[in-house]
């Protein structure tokens, strides 16, 4: 789903929110998953359209960056982790600046890696982060044209832990993102 958001006068923010295909083993023909074989097959067709989707994605975020050169977000389930392959797709990994896509959590101003426990997804025991805030250069302070900064990313996973039934599978990603604006100062908006 794309959206252009307004945040302030002058910025409007081409926003994207996605869920891309599941790892979920993508079985056919009644195959079961008690051959192993049977199960790789399912789960290539599963990495197959999770690629496929990821390309489609990266096409949208350059088109929508060449056509209306405003910053971009992309945000969702990609049920996949930041260095996964299909994430780097989405975020341009290797593409020219301005093309350019970053995790929120590795632009925040300032990480505490002893408390950090950002995970979105609990399976089996397994916590990953599969859920993601992905931001255009216009967001990252290490680049001469950022028109704001991340300030923080938060995770909201504790029903995760719980278990509780009535409780969605995934955490929720928040970033708070402060925009520079030399005329109305610093504005606050979160995602």
């Amino acid at each position: 789903m794309h959206a252009p958001v307004v945040v302030s006068p002058d910025c409007t923010l081409d926003v994207v929110v996605v869920h891309l295909k599941s790892r979920r083993p993508d079985y056919r023909n009644g195959d079961a998953g008690d051959d192993t074989q049977a199960y790789a097959m399912a789960c290539l067709r599963s990495l197959v359209r999770r690629g496929t989707e990821a390309v489609g994605l990266r096409v949208l975020l350059s088109s929508l960056g060449k056509a209306n050169k405003r910053p971009r977000v992309v945000l969702g389930d990609f049920n996949d982790v930041a260095d996964s392959v299909t994430t780097a797709i989405v975020q341009g990994v290797g593409a020219p600046l301005g093309d350019r896509m970053f995790d929120a959590y590795d632009l925040q101003r300032t990480q505490d890696r002893l408390r950090h426990v950002g995970f979105s997804s609990m399976h089996e025991g397994r916590y990953s982060t599969i859920d993601h805030i992905l931001l255009s250069e216009d967001f990252n302070t290490a680049l001469p044209n950022a028109i704001g900064e991340v300030v923080e990313v938060n995770y909201l996973n504790d029903h995760l832990v719980l278990e509780l039934p009535e409780a969605s599978d995934h955490g929720q990603v928040l970033a708070r993102i402060r925009l520079f604006d030399e005329t109305h100062g610093l504005i606050d908006a979160g995602l």
